[in-house]
């Protein structure tokens, strides 16, 4: 799979995670409020570490996106040269 399509994925799933957390926060409060303060602190307590992990996955997508956006602002400079051909020719 390419760095493109496995990139586009991951920000898929990324978005997706962001609505679930936001999702089980509110369950969390809600059971909060009926009296299971300890339940709702170890939710949140794992929902800490699921941010913790999803920084370091857009940090890997940042590296692995940055070769590509590298490699087309060089041939913007760059344009004719045997690595970044004319393409308007």
């Amino acid at each position: 799979m390419p760095n493109s399509d496995l990139a586009s994925s991951l920000l898929f799933k990324s978005e997706n995670r962001l609505a679930l957390e936001g999702a089980i926060m509110e369950l969390s409060n809600w059971v909060e409020q009926r009296g299971s303060a300890k339940i709702a602190a170890n939710v949140r307590g794992t929902l800490e570490g699921i941010d913790k992990n999803e920084e370091l996955i857009k940090m890997k997508l940042a590296v692995m996106m940055a070769p590509e956006r590298l490699q087309s602002a060089d041939c913007v400079e760059k344009v004719g040269s045997p690595d970044c051909p004319r393409t308007d020719s």
